[in-house]
């Protein structure tokens, strides 16, 4: 009886769902969409904290284990202390995971080490998801998208191959694109101060953007305003007050870490980790060598373009040009941050009459994605995958000169939405 009413139901709905306008059936497949997948998210989520399974390899073991003996006063930093932790729930490995975020990361992670460990991954999980569908909406508003087709952002960023291992191993870098975001937003309505607590957010892994920040400062002082430096100096300082209000020694002991217990057993997908191989692997400091030409691209860059500097139009070169001379980081699951410069040529594609190239550009950049799948059986190191935000550098470039071929609206003018509006340079 309960089958035949349900299946009545439904026959019911698509029956009134084919008589009513265009417009009112996209409302209404949406809304069954959300109502379907918030019902299997609590179905989901009911399920694990009910009945949660051994921690998983993967990166929230090392976050929740640092939280919780930051929250117990412990050393969040060392191997000796965070092994028996991970080990009691589940972590069969002989060396402990280490977490190597700075300490105003803590102050994120501290909720979570004080609650079990499956209620904790659940709710971890959801935020990261959340952190991707809310930053991609938000940005493609900044870039000026298309209202009706607000849809593409969100299913673009949650398809992507480096969202998809973000979201396997737990990791924080979706957060990292939720700040900048963030960040770009606020900074192109006007609210410098929320900028720069935005992108302090972001700061939990700030190698992998860290050209950001003397752009920031050399706009500051160009502009002759503190305020998104304040908001950053005043966020980062109130979230590792929060680390250290229950361990006073977090910033001693992540210093400590970093000089005497580098992470130089991995081997990241970055120039510094070849100069390794060439010169020797325990030459740890030849991975910071690339931030020299990266420092030096950015000198010349930011003297060419001082005058008319816009966030919008320059933020996802920055990213390129950090991620490829990174000192460390920039691993498959942190290309969830070009999530940026993608939705920024989607919504050049919705724009352009070029769709010979924009179909060239999305096969090419769908090969560069799926690459890495196909490669996985070999078992390579992880360097090698240095080649995709390389790739993608090379695609992003000349889609700046394809996909802006018709006359649009320049980077820098106001969205549909009021509310999120670009400025332009002074």
């Amino acid at each position: 009886m309960l089958l035949t009413r349900a299946t009545g139901a439904v026959v019911y709905l698509g029956y009134h769902m084919i008589k009513t306008r265009p417009g009112t059936m996209r409302r209404l497949l949406v809304g069954a969409g959300w109502v379907i997948l918030v019902a299997l998210a609590g179905v989901a989520s009911a399920y694990l904290i009910a009945d949660p399974p051994p921690a998983p390899r993967n990166d929230f073991m090392e976050y929740w284990a640092a939280g919780r003996l930051n929250a117990n006063g412990g050393n969040p930093y060392s191997e000796a202390d965070l092994l028996p932790v991970q080990a009691a729930i589940g972590m069969a490995d002989e060396q402990a995971w280490p977490m190597l975020n700075p300490p105003w990361t803590l102050a994120l992670l501290m909720p979570f080490g004080v609650s079990e460990y499956g209620p904790g991954y659940v709710v971890w999980i959801t935020l990261l998801i959340a952190a991707v569908l809310l930053g991609a909406d938000l940005a493609w508003r900044v870039f000026g998208g298309e209202p009706r087709k607000r849809w593409l952002a969100p299913l673009l960023a949650i398809a992507s191959l480096p969202t998809f291992y973000a979201l396997a191993a737990a990791q924080i870098t979706p957060l990292v694109l939720l700040g900048l975001v963030a960040f770009l937003s606020c900074d192109c309505r006007g609210k410098e101060g929320r900028a720069g607590a935005a992108l302090a957010l972001a700061a939990v892994k700030p190698h992998l953007f860290y050209l950001v920040f003397p752009a920031v400062l050399l706009r500051s002082i160009d502009r002759r305003s503190g305020a998104g430096l304040a908001g950053l100096g005043i966020a980062l300082a109130a979230m590792t007050g929060v680390a250290m209000a229950t361990n006073p020694s977090a910033v001693v002991q992540y210093l400590g870490m970093m000089v005497h217990r580098p992470p130089a057993r991995f081997t990241p997908p970055t120039i510094g980790t070849f100069l390794r191989m060439l010169f020797g692997t325990g030459r740890f400091w030849l991975q910071h060598v690339p931030m020299l030409v990266g420092l030096w691209w950015f000198t010349l860059h930011w003297r060419r373009h001082r005058r008319d500097w816009n966030w919008a139009e320059q933020l996802p070169l920055l990213l390129f040009a950090s991620l490829l001379t990174a000192p460390y980081g920039a691993w498959l699951f942190d290309l969830v941050i070009l999530v940026i410069p993608l939705l920024q040529a989607t919504t050049w594609a919705c724009q352009s009459a070029n769709r010979r190239g924009i179909v060239g550009l999305g096969v090419t950049y769908a090969l560069i994605m799926t690459s890495p799948l196909a490669l996985a059986p070999l078992r390579l190191n992880a360097a090698v995958y240095y080649y995709v935000p390389v790739a993608l550098l090379l695609l992003y470039l000349p889609a700046r000169r394809i996909l802006t071929d018709v006359a649009q609206p320049a980077i820098g003018a106001a969205t549909p939405n009021p509310a999120v509006r670009i400025r332009r340079s002074e």
